[in-house]
């Protein structure tokens, strides 16, 4: 997911499971801090944002990791070039 430098951005994971468990998300394979949530909010991103993310859920019965996605940011002012659409912003 690529966003402008000050934008929100919210990632989230879904688990069906019956017995409750922790959250914990991950930036560049280290843990955020206070992220026991299903969701993850970002506000106001800046370029330290950008990275890889990824969330772990862990119960008495099983340790569950997502996919890992990628988070891009443009500075203001910038555009992303993609060869398969051309400019966009």
């Amino acid at each position: 997911q690529t966003v402008n430098a000050g934008e929100s951005v919210e990632m989230g994971i879904t688990i069906q499971t019956y017995t409750q468990g922790v959250f914990e998300w991950f930036h560049n394979d280290l843990p955020i801090p206070n992220t026991n949530s299903s969701t993850l909010l970002l506000s106001q991103v800046s370029k330290s944002d950008a990275g890889t993310y990824f969330c772990e859920f862990e119960n008495s019965c099983e340790k569950i990791k997502s996919s890992t996605g990628l988070l891009s940011i443009l500075e203001s002012g910038n555009q992303e070039f993609d060869l398969s659409s051309g400019w966009s912003s």
